[in-house]
């Protein structure tokens, strides 16, 4: 960014994102965060796998918030300036506030997320949106939703190997110094980056995990019982569907930027994330969208032409419902049983009903439609039957309506939602936290992406938890289902075994 540049968003401006390109051909969001690790605070790296048609890009390292909100229910921590206050609230009123107040102009479009927000919603933060039960006991202390309005962003394209440092500043009655303080700061990040030499090298395997290392919440004859007393639930007509979890944990040695590299070579799916907060971490690599939100002008790669013409405020859910894993079968022939399974078919299809009832909540009166129908998508270790569902986000509504709208996935709790994630509170006996969540990242346009919190570890007081669950519907046989928790942990479970360098 030009001086120039500079003062002319500075006549009406209160903030301004000030940026620098450098050449990426040399830089990694790992050799970033390990440059960067010991001199910055509050980390999130956010990336992903897939490289085609644009949906994994892009890449950001966020640093150094200027602001911190924290919700333990509406109980809400601030945390700016150096100081620390408690109020009591309505956690996404504040948010809206702080958005709209930390708001900040920005001209380039690898600024990533400055002038907007980078956080999660724990799956407990429904409470916060219906009238859930709340009664089982919180054993990790996470918070209910956690956003950070970032100063400082690494923003990595993937297609043209440029990479952009941007760094938030306030506008003061001297525009020039801080034009120059800005540019001082993204300096000296640079002199970090490029004086890391980078040369640890670990190597990660795939191991299987030892069933002998690990500790489970819910028993699989617990987990059996709970499936058979919901399969009641459903034939009195309570439900039709609800999506029953346990927590699978194993003590580990391995720092939690270590799993999360792991992860990133042994389960590399489209979303993946790591996020370091007070004396806990958050390290995923999830294969499912919740909502997206297309703010801009041009359209994004996956809107139909339709949309296109319409409307540029597209809020998109994408519904993954139906696995098979991937191994000795050809994908072609998995893909076949599965678009042939009644089974898996039928509960997809009541999760499509459920992604177009919540976004017709916020969505302009008949412009939600099913754009892509029952395809088979495929990941590192499964496939997995998918669809999209896009509206148009009325002119009344802003994302935080839209995360309220969605939130959670039908796909981690059930249908109808409400009644099954009561369930759930019954049934499961302890808080899900994290699991079942979303991670979402807001920019200063308004556009939105988030993805739901599966396949997704919390590493906290020397242990790793996952938390994994299965879908039960009528038919379902509950010792299959009670597998499929364990098949789903798996991978993130190997992914914390080859990062303590063991050998099955």
């Amino acid at each position: 960014m030009s001086v120039d540049d500079f003062a002319n968003l500075a006549k009406s401006a209160k903030r301004i994102a000030v940026y620098k390109e450098i050449p990426g051909d040399k830089l990694t969001p790992t050799n970033v965060f390990l440059a960067l690790k010991d001199k910055v605070k509050d980390v999130i790296l956010l990336e992903s796998s897939l490289k085609e048609k644009n949906l994994g890009r892009y890449s950001y390292f966020c640093f150094d918030p200027i602001a911190i909100i924290k919700s333990y229910g509406q109980k809400i921590q601030i945390e700016q300036d150096g100081q620390v206050s408690i109020i009591e609230g309505n956690p996404f009123t504040i948010l809206r506030e702080f958005q709209k107040d930390l708001s900040c102009k920005v001209n380039h479009s690898l600024a990533g997320f400055a002038g907007g927000m980078v956080g999660f919603l724990s799956y407990d933060a429904i409470r916060l949106i219906e009238s859930i039960p709340n009664k089982n006991q919180d054993i990790d202390n996470i918070p209910d939703i956690l956003f950070r309005f970032y100063r400082n962003h690494i923003t990595f394209d993937n297609q043209t190997g440029k990479v952009v440092i941007t760094t938030v500043v306030l506008v003061n009655d001297e525009p020039l110094d801080a034009y120059n303080n800005a540019m001082s700061e993204i300096d000296m990040i640079c002199k970090d980056l490029f004086a890391f030499s980078g040369n640890k090298q670990e190597i990660f395997t795939n191991h299987e995990f030892p069933l002998s290392k690990l500790n489970v919440d819910i028993s699989n004859e617990k987990y059996i019982t709970m499936v058979n007393k919901a399969k009641e639930y459903i034939v009195n007509g309570d439900i039709f569907q609800v999506v029953l979890s346990r927590k699978f944990s194993v003590q580990v040695n391995a720092t939690p930027f270590d799993i999360y590299r792991s992860l990133r070579f042994t389960n590399p799916s489209p979303f993946m994330f790591y996020i370091e907060d007070d004396d806990y971490a958050i390290v995923g690599s999830s294969p499912e969208k919740l909502i997206s939100i297309n703010n801009r002008t041009e359209s994004s790669s996956s809107e139909s032409l339709e949309f296109r013409t319409r409307s540029n405020k597209i809020i998109e859910s994408c519904p993954l419902a139906g696995t098979r894993a991937r191994g000795i079968l050809d994908d072609d022939l998995l893909a076949e049983d599965l678009l042939n399974d009644p089974k898996e078919v039928a509960e997809h299809m009541m999760l499509i009903d459920l992604a177009r009832n919540d976004l017709g909540k916020v969505a302009t009166p008949g412009s939600v439609k099913v754009t892509k129908l029952k395809e088979v998508e495929k990941y590192a270790r499964v496939v997995h039957i998918s669809s999209t569902i896009q509206g148009e986000l009325r002119d009344d509504k802003d994302v935080f309506d839209a995360i309220q709208a969605a939130f959670p996935a039908g796909t981690l709790s059930g249908a109808p939602k409400i009644r099954a994630m009561e369930l759930i509170d019954e049934l499961e006996g302890s808080r899900r936290g994290i699991y079942g969540g979303m991670i979402c990242g807001v920019d200063a346009h308004g556009n939105l992406d988030s993805c739901i919190v599966i396949r997704t570890a919390v590493i906290k007081n020397g242990y790793a938890s996952v938390r994994a669950g299965a879908g039960v519907v009528y038919d379902s046989n509950p010792e299959a289902e009670a597998n499929e928790t364990f098949y789903k942990a798996k991978a993130t479970l190997e992914g914390i075994l080859s990062a303590e360098g063991e050998k099955a």
